[in-house]
């Protein structure tokens, strides 16, 4: 008995080309990867850009030497700078000598203000049925340009004659200084001035002694006086 012809059955399997599937993204998928190779460009330039920024200065570099095209102003309510460096270093270097307009110092050299100013000293003495005295000026060592004044009150028929000085007494010898004598042949009055360049040894002294014939009383108004001003440094030339 004949056999009856069989269905056809396909003879191409699962894995024929014919039957693949081609899975293709979805465009979610797509946006997001065109949008991370966007942002990674931006970046990529943002950060050269910003590198390029950074390098002329405009921003401040920390560790890095930086330069401006024009001066820096920095502005805030409080203090806008604040400098802190190691304790044996210097907070500030500057490249000039050039004044700088309304810097102020609360220090110079570790001397504050008070001790730059040149301070004179002066010291006064009354006197009472005198002839001749002698009075200590109380200063430390060190050097000072000395000067005095001493009116002698006394009146005579002959002439009157009065003589001061200075005397530096110190270790390692007197010296005699700034001699003055005043007379008045009219028998008046007579004042006598003198100054000098004093150097104080330690353990020296500095004395005025004056002295006249007639014994006389300093008046209120005009009492013995010394000034005393200190001097930083004393430079000598020998003058031919």
């Amino acid at each position: 008995m004949p056999q009856s012809p069989q269905s056809p059955q396909s003879s191409q399997s699962p894995e024929s080309p014919c039957c693949r599937h081609h899975h293709r993204p979805s465009r979610p998928s797509r946006l997001r990867g065109a949008l991370a190779v966007v942002g990674a460009a931006v970046a990529l330039v943002a950060g050269v850009d910003a590198v390029s920024y950074a390098a002329t200065g405009k921003p401040l570099l920390l560790g890095r030497a930086n330069k401006a095209p024009a001066t820096t102003t920095l502005t805030a309510p409080g203090t806008p700078l604040s400098l802190k460096g190691a304790a044996a270093r210097p907070p500030l270097k500057v490249n000039s000598s050039t004044k700088v307009r309304r810097l102020n110092a609360d220090l110079l050299d570790g001397l504050d203000a008070a001790a730059l100013r040149t301070t004179a000293r002066v010291f006064t003495r009354s006197l009472t049925d005198v002839t001749a005295t002698t009075t200590t000026v109380p200063i430390a060592p060190g050097s000072y340009l000395v000067s005095y004044s001493h009116y002698f009150p006394v009146t005579t028929l002959g002439t009157t004659r009065g003589r001061c000085f200075l005397v530096a007494d110190t270790p390692s010898g007197t010296r005699y200084l700034a001699e003055q004598i005043g007379t008045d042949p009219q028998g008046g009055p007579i004042g006598v001035s003198g100054s000098a360049l004093v150097t104080l040894e330690p353990e020296g002294e500095l004395d005025l002694r004056c002295s006249t014939p007639l014994s006389y009383s300093t008046t209120a108004s005009q009492p013995q006086q010394v000034v005393a001003v200190p001097v930083d440094s004393v430079s000598t030339t020998v003058l031919p």
